[in-house]
């Protein structure tokens, strides 16, 4: 493993901290002072709002169609039998 004197460590910490705050700076200075909606201009001004003529579903989907239940038989529901716990998985 390498080492770093003292001093020099110092001289990094500070060019990398006076790095962020100049980013931080910069990034603030070139936004614009007030956000616009989409269709707005730079200006303040209000553009003519964008409207789809030609829209069309990615996917159409449509419900299948009903089917009436009409010649079949109810289905009997066969009764039900309890399942015993084999005797190693008891628990007391």
């Amino acid at each position: 493993m390498w080492s770093m004197p003292r001093s020099l460590l110092k001289i990094v910490v500070v060019l990398i901290a006076a790095c962020a705050l100049t980013g931080l700076v910069l990034g603030f200075q070139s936004a614009p002072r007030k956000g616009r909606l989409p269709g707005e201009s730079a200006k303040g001004e209000s553009a003519e709002a964008l409207t789809a003529t030609d829209v069309k579903p990615l996917v159409e989907v449509t419900p299948p169609p009903l089917q009436v239940l009409q010649d079949k038989k109810p289905i009997e529901e066969k009764p039900r039998r309890l399942i015993r716990p084999s005797p190693c998985c008891r628990t007391h």
